[in-house]
């Protein structure tokens, strides 16, 4: 049986990391035993490697970081030529590497490019799947495919471009980002040529990383609508309920008139896992906190009513907050899992990281991963478990852990240089090492 996969998730999109210090932690995770390597490059304050599609693509905003950024943030980025050397230096380390491109959430830095491109240069044409898109700007945006011009609800797409938004009740209001409020968190799926600008961003990395002899690849799909006010209060209407124009085109798109606007997330993503096995890849992944999500979107498990996602995505199983399937149901569902636990697994550059004793993310304690954490638990544990549905105990729900990956947030990237990042994460891979055994 081919091993499970033991290994590390980097965040280059916030923070510039040098060839050379990712080439320092793939010899740490050689000499730890671990196996795969995740190089996470598009987040909302940026693109971290160079798009090939793209060139004008690339680099960060300091402005869309989560948190406030109070130092100088490089706006470096890898060229292909460094991501070649980076992904045969862990080949010749037997580990491997896997991209790591969020949509169609945390896009925020993407969606401002775009939109400031076009509104700088007046136009941009692309294609897609041979259909031709057209993107203008004079004095506001319009977009077109193949010649004919789109329609969009008065004052959306040509005050936000590809931006999100919400339309409820005829009142319309952008889905904002983390922090920062002018700029969005996504891009509008309901919108054919921004879906078919992102996509054709995706496939440019995704055939470069394939190219390399890539064949895993994680499309992301977390924490799609942010945090911020939406149109109408979420204890009335819920941020998914309040996105009338994707339900719309969810409807329409997918032949359902039971379909709501969630469903349009589901065809999204069910496409990108089918592009991306178009080119070889072998096992597409997708963070939890979105997958399946009943709790406030009106979608359900009902094949007859609703859109289903693809039946072999494997779930990056990183929140365990009470409103998200459970990793024994998705596993139960037969849906195979990556323990990215929150708790144990993570290493996050935060504000409360600024004061001399950090609170909370930054540091996890090496003891604690060792004496409370394992690939088959998620969450806090109390009295030596998991709450009930977070533990992995039968030989049936275990055969379901695909392996596991210990993660490094860059949310604060001024606050340490990419060689302290490194030795920060040393010692808290070691400790993670030592209890990341399969049995």
């Amino acid at each position: 049986m081919k091993s499970k996969e033991t290994g590390v998730m980097i965040d280059i999109g916030r923070k510039y990391f040098r060839p050379a210090c990712l080439i320092r932690l793939i010899d740490i995770m050689a000499g730890l035993g671990l196996n795969t390597l995740m190089i996470h490059f598009s987040e909302d304050a940026g693109l971290g490697i160079d798009c090939p599609a793209y060139p004008w693509l690339a680099g960060r905003d300091a402005a869309l970081s989560p948190q406030e950024v109070k130092g100088h943030v490089d706006e470096s980025f890898l060229s292909v030529d460094e991501v070649r050397a980076v992904v045969a230096h862990a080949a010749g380390h037997g580990i491997d590497v896997i991209p790591s491109l969020d949509s169609p959430g945390h896009l925020n830095y993407t969606v401002k490019k775009f939109n400031d491109y076009v509104a700088e240069k007046g136009a941009l044409d692309y294609v897609l799947d041979g259909d031709t898109y057209r993107a203008e700007f004079d004095g506001g945006y319009r977009f077109f495919k193949n010649g004919t011009l789109l329609s969009f609800p008065e004052g959306t797409a040509d005050v936000y471009g590809i931006s999100s938004f919400y339309v409820c009740e005829g009142a319309v209001s952008r889905v904002r980002g983390t922090r920062n409020t002018s700029v969005s968190r996504g891009f509008d799926m309901a919108n054919p040529a921004a879906e078919a600008f992102i996509k054709s961003v995706i496939d440019s990395y995704a055939a470069l990383f394939r190219s390399l002899g890539c064949d895993k690849i994680d499309i992301g799909g977390d924490e799609l609508l942010g945090f911020g006010e939406a149109v109408v209060p979420t204890d009335i209407l819920t941020r998914w309920q309040q996105l009338d124009s994707w339900k719309e085109a969810a409807v329409a798109r997918s032949g359902k008139p039971t379909a709501v606007a969630y469903d349009l997330f589901v065809l999204y993503a069910n496409s990108l896992k089918a592009r991306a096995e178009s080119l070889g890849y072998k096992s597409v992944r997708i963070w939890n906190d979105e997958f399946r999500r009943t709790c406030d979107t009106g979608w359900t498990t009902d094949p007859a009513l609703h859109v289903q996602f693809d039946s072999d995505f494997v779930v990056q199983y990183w929140s365990t907050r009470a409103l998200y399937e459970s990793p024994a149901s998705l596993a139960a569902n037969g849906y195979r899992l990556i323990n990215v636990d929150s708790v144990h697994s993570y290493y996050v550059l935060i504000e409360s990281a600024r004061k001399d004793a950090p609170e909370s993310y930054l540091c996890v304690n090496p003891e604690t991963i060792k004496k409370e954490w394992s690939p088959y638990t998620f969450g806090n544990i109390t009295d030596g478990k998991p709450k009930k549905g977070y533990g992995l105990y039968s030989d049936e729900e275990r055969s379901m852990i695909a392996g596991a990956f210990f993660c490094d947030w860059n949310d604060c990237p001024d606050l340490r240089t990419d060689d302290e990042v490194i030795s920060e994460l040393e010692p808290l891979l070691k400790a993670w090492a030592s209890v990341a055994v399969y049995r």
